[in-house]
């Protein structure tokens, strides 16, 4: 009796991508697109408990904005809330920060006016100590109560934080080089 083949990304249909040409670039791929689902699957967990805190108006970037501020327990720049998150769209972090100024949930603590420093009111710190509660309760003490897991998420942290070093890398290298092989079709 045969056995039944296994599928593997070099003998499945992946390889048709146009992004999985070879081995690598498929499990790269594959890697982005997990990346892509878990990304979808953390905004509407932060959203839905957001929502149970008692907000359903606030907005994902702007729940991670509120979370990044509290990180330091300290009055934070734009600039290094942005530093926190590797984001470069500065003035849309001063935008959801102000916002969130707006509803009462950060502060400005000083400095000038296109260097506000934030820090959160009784209000945001309320709200977002309601949300590392249901957090935990709901997710990390589920989610992490095993070793291996833990071992296996910290690995991915490692993983994660140095795949994102080489994407900036790679980035950096596109915005500096000029590539004929990306310079679109050439004309015959």
């Amino acid at each position: 009796m045969k056995k039944p083949r296994t599928a593997t990304p070099a003998s499945s249909v992946v390889e048709k991508w146009h992004l999985g040409r070879h081995a690598d670039d498929i499990l790269l791929t594959e890697f982005e697109l997990v990346m892509l689902r878990f990304q979808q699957a953390f905004e509407r967990w932060a959203l839905h408990v957001m929502a149970r805190c008692g907000d359903q108006t606030m907005s994902f970037a702007e729940i991670v904005l509120i979370h990044a501020v509290r990180l330091q327990e300290q009055p934070s720049s734009a600039q290094s809330v942005a530093r926190i998150l590797n984001r470069d769209d500065i003035p849309n972090v001063q935008y959801s920060l102000r916002k969130l100024v707006k509803r009462g949930y950060l502060e400005h603590t000083h400095g000038s006016s296109k260097n506000y420093t934030f820090a959160a009111t009784d209000l945001g710190r309320r709200i977002t100590d309601d949300y590392a509660e249901v957090r935990h309760t709901m997710l990390v003490a589920h989610t992490l109560s095993l070793e291996v897991i833990r071992n296996q998420m910290q690995a991915i942290v490692n993983g994660v934080g140095m795949l994102t070093g080489q994407y900036d890398e790679a980035m950096r290298k596109l915005a500096t080089h000029h590539f004929s092989s990306i310079d679109g079709p050439k004309a015959e």
